[in-house]
């Protein structure tokens, strides 16, 4: 599955006058955005467990920085999907 929505996002070019872009384009665009940002917090999650896991130097310091990483990519990934609006109950 991965690796047939990669294929096909490939081929999609990047275009980055967004006055031309058709609707379809810029879902696509975003679409590839959240894809780019879930993998990322799939890899960040694999290295921060791997890492909890092996105790030295080098793993402490690379657990310190995917969890920054993770951090960023979750706030990213947040922003990448529209924000719902939300209805008053009382009226206003």
């Amino acid at each position: 599955m991965i690796g047939t929505s990669a294929a096909f996002l490939a081929r999609v070019p990047i275009v980055t006058d967004s006055s031309s872009v058709s609707l379809h384009d810029r879902r696509v665009r975003r679409m590839r955005k959240q894809s780019l940002a879930k993998s990322g917090l799939i890899a960040t999650l694999g290295t921060l467990t791997v890492t909890a896991l092996v105790h030295g130097k080098l793993s402490r310091g690379v657990h310190v920085a995917a969890g920054i990483a993770l951090l960023g990519l979750a706030a990213w990934h947040h922003s990448l999907y529209p924000q719902k609006k939300k209805k008053n109950k009382a009226g206003d």
